[in-house]
């Protein structure tokens, strides 16, 4: 890249940021990105934001050139250097006086026309063609195509459209044409804007030209695979050893070779914010003392073309300068064009209120979904990447392990070797057509769960088998059909899936429910499959040269997926119907008759539920009517009680659950994680914000 194209915006006070929650030190099943991460037009979403006034280049022109192009083409018409097609003819000005006579012309005085064949109208042998005198009146812009040809050079097809006045024959007649004409236009935005135009045409189809185009606030029109492309292209001409050398392609090499500078600064108040792009020297808050983050903000200076990484979060700072890269290669244009709009860039107050539908994204979020994307096809370039992941498949020994355990070990490696979180690879690898790498490096809770196995059709796009136990507490409560299905006992919990309660499908290992051996491999035979979807943070708003990175996809969300039919589990109902016969009709004899049937000890009971070894005898030898849905779910919860057993508990102390947010809860709970430990329902009911978490706060480790 040439020392003008690598030279960026001088005299601008235009900055960037991004805020990812998916740049977290270990990533959360809710923030980890899908491996098919949706283009805007996807995301779900309808409602009301505040936007400020964007300029787009369409705009720009018609305000500041239309009028003058317009006036160049129809003089051009006017002196018959242009023509008009009309009844399959194109006809020529052929007045001396048309470019004088405002289109009164003398049509006695009329030019002769030439035949092909060299004669004029006079000759002998052939007849006098009668003049023609053509007269535009309007005309307009009616499209306009753009494309980048340099990081900072525009090249502009216009098309436009032009009613004349056509007059000719004797005796004169008239009739009105429209005509289509095209023109190129050549715009440089290295500083300022310098425009030229020209070579107006009668307007034809015409094939692509080279460059990349751009949109209307020129913008690269990018589908996946041409991010793919332009990533490799970047590196090719910046860091062209990085194709085939992982430590040559550094997020500091690239971000040095293309002349930005990165400092890391605790930025005051902005725990959503991984970095911030500055294009030209500007300022930013940030804390006093990071142990005293209530301590008022101090203002720190910031040079030119410096990336600004946030230090007082655990965001992946590679990730946040390969995305700040990415924006400062592609994204310039948009910048320079809203510069040229907006004299002061940081006192915008014209806003609007714009009604976003789910296909009508702005172009900040598609400026956000290509760096995304771009950022991880720099940090892992395709073509390398794809070569690498065939060698270490080839030379991994299965050793009867199937193919989620093996693309998680090829994973850890390769994540190591490319210096990126083990999730971003193993969406790379999703991203780069190996589906079963959904099976691999999933974390979920608090660790990463056992890699699993499926079949390849049953588990495409956004489709998931993982659900973290806080979406299934969600999900429980919001979706009737989900609720449906856990309601009828068949399901439970294991090990990051909702599985059929089944002893050929789990098993209880170490104090953990998890799935068998068989079901590990074929969890589409026996787990419930899940749509991830994206959604828009109603709460935030776009602030002139501050793109809140990622925010299309801050909100996410798993619905109920089609599943297949499972096993029929009569079998088992039956002989849960015929324990509940045999249990006591009270609640303290109940109680009493399920600690000794599971060997829970008064100590064990006291310690994990926080209650006192008194109360919990009470409960056991007396009726007692201080008991709550809360803590009779702690004390079923630490005996491990199947559903069925857990409700008969609640209703001989005479509570009865009800359709509330909160009984919801307790129900799912109950339902499908009974296998948990006290500790661990009250984690995830605190991470659901539960109202009544009192309780449970008391077990809480």
């Amino acid at each position: 890249m040439c020392e003008s194209e690598t030279k960026y915006m001088e005299d601008k006070h235009v900055f960037h940021e991004i805020n990812e929650r998916d740049m977290q030190e270990t990533p959360d099943v809710t923030t980890v990105l899908d491996e098919t991460i949706p283009s805007p037009a996807r995301i779900q979403t309808e409602e009301t934001v505040e936007l400020p006034e964007i300029q787009t280049m369409p705009g720009y022109i018609r305000t500041h050139y239309e009028e003058e192009i317009l006036a160049s083409l129809m003089r051009m018409i006017r002196c018959g250097e242009l023509g008009v097609q009309c009844g399959g003819k194109l006809l020529r000005e052929t007045s001396h006086t048309a470019s004088g006579n405002d289109g009164k012309e003398d049509l006695s005085k009329a030019s002769p026309v030439i035949s092909g064949n060299g004669r004029t109208a006079e000759e002998p042998g052939r007849r006098s063609e009668p003049p023609v005198s053509i007269t535009p009146l309007t005309g307009k812009i009616t499209w306009m195509g753009f494309r980048r040809v340099g990081l900072c050079f525009v090249e502009a097809d216009l098309v436009m459209e032009v009613e004349a006045e056509i007059r000719s024959g004797a005796p004169q007649s008239s009739r009105r044409v429209t005509q289509r004409y095209r023109a190129d236009m050549h715009i440089s935005m290295e500083n300022g804007i310098d425009v030229e135009y020209g070579n107006f045409r009668i307007h034809r189809y015409e094939e692509d030209r080279d460059g990349i185009r751009l949109d209307e606030y020129l913008i690269p029109v990018f589908q996946w695979k041409d991010i793919e492309e332009e990533a490799e292209s970047i590196i090719f001409h910046i860091a062209p050893e990085g194709l085939h050398n992982p430590e040559q392609l550094r997020p500091a090499v690239l971000a040095g070779r293309l002349g930005l500078k990165i400092i890391h600064l605790p930025l005051y108040q902005r725990d959503r914010t991984a970095s911030i792009l500055f294009f030209d020297a500007g300022e930013v808050l940030v804390c006093q003392d990071v142990q005293q983050p209530q301590l008022p903000p101090v203002p720190a200076r910031v040079e030119e073309n410096t990336i600004v990484v946030n230090s007082m979060k655990g965001f992946n700072s590679n990730r946040a300068i390969m995305h700040e890269c990415f924006h400062y290669v592609e994204h310039q244009l948009f910048f320079q064009l809203q510069q040229l709009h907006n004299s002061d860039v940081m006192e915008i107050t014209r806003w609007k209120r714009v009604d976003v539908q789910k296909k009508e994204r702005g172009p900040v979020e598609w400026m956000e979904w290509q760096a995304h994307v771009g950022s991880q096809c720099l940090l892992m370039p395709r073509t390398r990447l794809c070569k690498r992941l065939r060698e270490e498949l080839d030379g991994e020994n299965p050793m009867g392990r199937h193919i989620g355990y093996r693309l998680e070990a090829v994973g850890r490696t390769l994540a190591k070797e490319y210096g990126v979180r083990n999730y971003q690879m193993r969406n790379r690898m999703i991203q780069l057509g190996y589906t079963a790498a959904k099976g691999a490096l999933n974390f979920v809770d608090d660790g990463y769960i056992e890699p699993f196995a499926f079949s390849a059709d049953k588990c495409r796009g956004s489709r998931t088998f993982v659900i973290s136990p806080k979406e299934a507490l969600e999900e429980y409560v919001r979706n009737d059909a989900f609720r449906k299905l856990l309601d009828t006992g068949r399901y439970v919990y294991a090990d990051g899936h909702i599985c059929v309660n089944d002893p050929a499908y789990v098993v209880l290992r170490n104090g953990k429910l998890c799935l068998t051996e068989w079901a590990n491999a074929h969890v589409d035979a026996c787990c419930l499959r899940f749509m991830r979807s994206y959604y828009r943070d109603t709460g935030t708003r776009y602030v002139y040269g501050q793109l809140n990175s990622d925010e299309e996809y801050n909100g996410r969300s798993l619905a109920l997926s089609a599943s297949e039919k499972q096993p029929d589990l009569y079998s088992h109902a039956v002989k849960v119907a015929r324990t509940l016969s045999e249990l006591p009709g009270t609640f303290r004899e109940t109680f009493e008759w399920h600690m000794k049937k599971c060997k829970v000890t008064l100590a064990r009971m006291s310690e994990e539920t926080a209650l006192s070894e008194r109360s919990i005898t009470r409960y056991r030898t007396e009726e007692k009517d201080d008991l709550t849905i809360d803590r009779v779910a702690k004390i079923c919860i630490c005996m491990h009680l199947e559903p069925e057993f857990s409700f008969d508990m609640l209703e001989k102390a005479g509570l009865h659950l009800r359709k509330t947010p909160e009984d919801l809860m307790i129900k799912a709970v109950l339902l499908g994680m009974y296998a948990c430990s006290v500790n661990q329902v009250g984690r995830y009911l605190e991470a659901c914000k539960y109202p009544r978490l009192k309780e449970w706060k008391k077990a809480m480790i």
